[in-house]
């Protein structure tokens, strides 16, 4: 192997293992663990470094074997709504340690009060992993102000436990469709591998889940769906954006 594709194989090792360290999630942890110390097994086999092969190729089954049973063995989660008031000590400092991160999901998020929000926590083996805030836009439409998970548990397991194993929840209260808008691209991919659909209401994007077949009452009669070929450029508009019904009022009380 010649010098230069040792040297790309070195840098490429040790960029692996620093996006290992820095990664947030498990899942790429061990991913990018895993490939730095494949880099780093090539490497020190070219080389003759026999300690830093030994040890590389620890780290390289190590890795593998927590992938192997990542993708393998299911092991069982604890998952639990846990209600809680909008105006919780705890709910305020969680949303105030998260506010950077917020911010850039939801442009002018507020916390929506009165009788027909609905806010909990979304308990993953105990631990408060993710955020869910919610009000009644009109008659079986929710409007979702907040739905945060923490970076350590965003494998997509909470939101399916909330969006598709909770669907009862929300039907059980009167709510069909659930509604909001996003201004993050990443966002925007993420309320579309949860099944929402980008519709267009008065020129505005809005991204709406039917929890049955038919949409809720009038908020069906007043949508029309964006075009699948269109919906790739069309812009998230902001939350800033002024938002019908209920929720404005809501939003104005809030501030």
């Amino acid at each position: 192997m010649s010098t230069q594709l040792l040297d790309v194989l070195s840098w490429t090792a040790v960029f692996m293992v620093l996006l290992s360290l820095i990664s947030s999630s498990f899942f790429y942890k061990r991913w990018f663990g895993l490939l730095g110390a494949l880099c780093f097994v090539l490497y020190a086999w070219e080389l003759s470094l026999t300690p830093l092969l030994a040890a590389s190729s620890i780290f390289f089954i190590g890795f593998a074997w927590h992938l192997f049973r990542l993708y393998t063995v299911q092991v069982k989660e604890y998952f639990q709504r846990f209600p809680i008031d909008p105006d919780n000590t705890y709910l305020r400092l969680f949303l105030e340690f998260y506010k950077d991160e917020l911010k850039q999901i939801y442009a002018s998020y507020s916390i929506p009060h009165g009788d027909d929000v609905i806010c909990f926590f979304i308990l993953r083996n105990m631990i408060p992993a993710g955020v869910f805030i919610a009000s009644e836009m009109e008659p079986q439409v929710l409007y979702v102000h907040v739905d945060f998970a923490i970076p350590q548990h965003r494998d997509y397991k909470i939101a399916k436990f909330m969006y598709e194993q909770q669907a009862d929840f929300f039907l059980e209260q009167g709510y069909t469709s659930l509604w909001t808008i996003s201004k993050q691209m990443k966002h925007t991919s993420y309320l579309n591998k949860m099944g929402f659909k980008a519709r267009s209401i008065e020129g505005r994007v809005y991204y709406v889940k039917d929890l049955v077949g038919t949409h809720g009452a009038a908020a069906a009669e007043e949508l029309s769906e964006v075009p699948a070929g269109e919906n790739a450029d069309v812009m998230p508009v902001s939350q800033d954006a002024e938002m019908p019904g209920k929720v404005a009022g809501q939003q104005d009380k809030a501030q």
